[in-house]
């Protein structure tokens, strides 16, 4: 969504609306899941608003509603689901799912209990997705559904943050490759001092700019990456 907002020309008018748009739709949506799976298992509701307030602020939605406690939305189009299971989603949660439209089919099945649900528009389902597979039949007519859920890697994110889980280890680095001549000794010295830190490489630099090149381009570095790219 942010590199597709980045390449269009309104893109201050789309910064101003999406935020609206993300109240009025994902908080109408946060509201009516909540409304299903509070009485349903209080104990993931609970832990749920806890993991978000301990999220990253540039890494959340807050859609302004009583209390934020869904961290992804999906706003789906026209969408067909084959079987799967959401194994990216909290172990042992709750997935909420709300289907609009004016189409006709797209039962909601899951297979494993020999499960086939009518899912028409206004619907509202609640799956433990992470665990069950499912996937919704073929329909005709337009079709738009949210889903909101929760990631088992945000709730990790957390743990540690309040100190629940041990940290991450830190990432490991790579020593800089030597341009110096080797030795012709069959035991070859040792490159560097191993008291010295590790030196990364740089990262990856586009020194390019759109005046050098010569000719009509229908995409450039401005249009596909923003200007501030070269900066």
């Amino acid at each position: 969504m942010d590199t597709l907002i980045g390449r269009l020309e309104r893109r201050v008018i789309l910064l101003w609306v999406f935020p609206k748009f993300a109240k009025a739709v994902f908080g109408k949506v946060s509201d009516i899941m909540r409304f299903m799976i509070q009485p349903l298992d209080n104990g993931y509701y609970k832990e749920w608003v806890e993991v978000f307030e301990n999220l990253p602020e540039d890494a959340t939605l807050s859609v302004g509603q009583l209390r934020d406690w869904i961290s992804l939305f999906v706003l789906g189009i026209n969408g067909y689901t084959q079987r799967h299971k959401d194994i990216n989603d909290f172990k042992g949660g709750l997935a909420g799912l709300l289907t609009l439209g004016n189409y006709d089919g797209a039962s909601l099945c899951v297979s494993q209990l020999n499960v086939m649900v009518k899912y028409a528009a206004g619907a509202c389902a609640c799956l433990r997705g992470n665990g069950l597979d499912h996937l919704v039949q073929d329909y005709s007519g337009p079709r738009f559904f949210v889903i909101g859920t929760n990631h088992e890697t945000c709730k990790k994110y957390a743990w540690r943050k309040l100190g629940r889980l041990p940290p991450l280890a830190p990432l490991p680095t790579r020593r800089k490759k030597s341009t110096a001549t080797q030795p012709s000794d069959e035991h070859q010295e040792q490159v560097g001092d191993p008291g010295e830190p590790l030196q990364l490489d740089t990262p990856c630099i586009n020194e390019g700019s759109d005046e050098q090149y010569e000719g009509d381009f229908e995409w450039t570095n401005e249009t596909l990456h923003d200007a501030a790219v070269l900066h």
